[in-house]
């Protein structure tokens, strides 16, 4: 294969590449036998060279053997779940309350409960990642792989961290679409989940960007067992509106936070239901909103099950 490369200032080095270090190495061992600006300029050339390839390396590689990559492809991993967190961050949700939201799904995380329901599972990990809407949606944390505790208090602290993307109108819509795409893409690369869910959480009903009952269903058409949902606030007509237009899939639940400083509580409930494969508190969901009380937090209305595929 011949393969030429064009280096040094203005195109003045050129080099054939089986030879390049043959050639390379004889100009450098014979520097003493030219002038002074010739020795110059061939060191400075010989420099760049070498520069050259640390830097390109990877590229030259591929060139040559067809195999390598300018970026290092991922490995494939299996998990239990796959999850992504779809999270509400919209003009009505104030600073203090995107606070209280995003504290609390810290707070889930660093939970010895939920550690050790990510941990004992089949496999013993999770994917986890973050997408936030308002009137569009954003992934703003890529799927972090939660294996061990180390994995899942650092996935922890960046939430704590994490900034909001926009806010503005709420289509909880895009949320759900955006999420959907992520795992979708996550699933093609190679990977598995046993179980695919997508976890919404906000304070108020979609008022932009598409019908939310389309995105749902365009959603659990694909790879997508459920979609649950945590409505924040609006009493049970919010959370009415949760369980008729947002959630579905097999197992899919809504329950409802009285308000941001409950939602902590709630969430915790919530991500140990997704995480397990299993309703919160084992109830068989019912049409009807079943009422109980945990931790400061109404959990209301477990709801019956939609199964995406039919046979």
């Amino acid at each position: 294969m011949e393969l030429w490369l064009k280096l040094g200032k203005n195109g003045r080095f050129l080099c054939l590449l089986p030879l390049f270090f043959h050639n390379c190495v004889s100009l450098s061992g014979h520097r003493g036998s030219f002038s002074n600006e010739t020795s110059a300029f061939i060191e400075e050339e010989f420099e760049m060279l070498k520069n050259f390839l640390a830097v390109s390396s990877i590229a030259i590689a591929s060139l040559v053997g067809g195999t390598a990559s300018a970026s290092p492809v991922p490995a494939t991993d299996s998990v239990d779940t796959i999850l992504s967190l779809v999270i509400d961050v919209s003009g009505s949700v104030s600073t203090s309350e995107y606070n209280l939201q995003m504290g609390g799904y810290a707070a889930a995380f660093n939970d010895v409960d939920i550690q050790n329901a990510i941990l004992n599972g089949t496999l013993g990990k999770i994917a986890v990642n973050v997408v936030q809407f308002a009137s569009t949606a954003s992934e703003r944390v890529q799927f972090q792989i939660l294996d061990d505790a180390t994995s899942i208090s650092a996935f922890a602290t960046t939430l704590g961290a994490l900034t909001r993307f926009a806010s503005s109108s709420t289509s909880i819509a895009s949320g759900i679409t955006t999420g959907a795409a992520t795992i979708e893409s996550w699933l093609t690369a190679g990977n598995t989940a046993t179980r695919a869910v997508i976890d919404v959480s906000g304070d108020g009903q979609n008022n932009f960007g598409g019908s939310v009952t389309a995105a749902r269903d365009a959603a659990l058409a694909g790879n997508i067992d459920a979609i649950n949902g945590i409505s924040i606030g609006g009493g049970s007509t919010l959370l009415d509106y949760y369980k008729d237009n947002v959630i579905g899939g097999t197992d899919s639940f809504a329950i409802g936070a009285v308000d941001f400083a409950a939602f902590s509580a709630g969430v915790k409930t919530k991500l140990k239901a997704e995480i397990t494969g299993t309703p919160p508190g084992g109830v068989v969901p019912v049409p009807a909103a079943l009422p109980l009380l945990a931790g400061g937090l109404a959990l209301l209305g477990f709801v019956g099950r939609r199964r995406r595929k039919t046979t």
